[in-house]
């Protein structure tokens, strides 16, 4: 089956290296099927068939226009952020060897899946793996005392996909200035866009529209006393 990559990514399962429950895209919970986005003919190079492309115009027949940009910024996003993290695996192969071969296979199959998949089908998913990927991938570098690029940064591993790939393309304002924590008003702005703290640091990604807190009370102490 040439489209296993993308079945998977759109079901949001069939990943090894990482712990990541399913997280199906909320276009298959919605039971969009391939024919709702694929509607331009292309001649296939694997089979001598015609294939249907995705086009964005197939997000018109259900969303405003506006949506119809998102698309292009999360291929963007995804694409950028898939070549840093595949660049940091495959230095860190040259440098460690046949060590953590297992680990480093099995993060090659997951990217893989991204690449052949394409990131688009499940946005959400796509970010989630490879951030996760990110972190094991700087966790066996410390494991084996050597450098490898630091990622902290982009977009997507630091957390902010939500906002950059899609709300403030859809004119949803998230993150909000103010949010409660306690019982009381916390300046939500200042953390994230003042302080420039990533959004990770904070709080815990699951599936689409379910963002847990978490504390890292550390991080708070660098300016609150007590840490909070």
């Amino acid at each position: 089956d040439k489209h296993i990559a993308q079945k998977n990514l759109y079901k949001g399962i069939g990943i090894k290296s990482v712990d990541i429950k399913p997280m199906p895209s909320p276009m298959y919970l919605s039971n969009v099927d391939c024919v709702a986005c694929h509607i331009t003919k292309k001649k296939s190079s694997e089979l001598e068939d015609t294939d249907f492309e995705g086009s964005v115009k197939g997000c018109d027949k259900c969303h405003p226009a506006q949506y119809a940009k998102t698309t292009e910024n999360a291929k963007k996003t995804i694409n950028k952020t898939l070549s840093l993290v595949k660049a940091k695996m495959m230095d860190m192969e040259k440098k460690i060897g046949s060590k953590e071969i297992t680990k480093i296979g099995d993060i090659r199959h997951d990217l893989f899946i991204i690449e052949r998949g394409h990131g688009v089908h499940n946005v959400y998913f796509s970010a989630q793996i490879l951030r996760k990927t990110n972190e094991v991938l700087d966790d066996i570098a410390k494991k084996n005392s050597i450098t490898v690029s630091d990622l902290r940064e982009n977009e997507l591993i630091q957390g902010s996909f939500c906002a950059t790939m899609c709300h403030e393309k859809i004119g949803i304002k998230v993150p909000k200035k103010e949010v409660f924590y306690k019982n009381k008003k916390m300046p939500h702005e200042a953390h994230w866009k003042d302080a420039q703290i990533a959004c990770s640091n904070c709080h815990e990604f699951l599936e689409h529209k379910n963002v847990k807190l978490k504390i890292n009370k550390e991080l708070c102490k660098t300016c609150h006393e007590n840490g909070m």
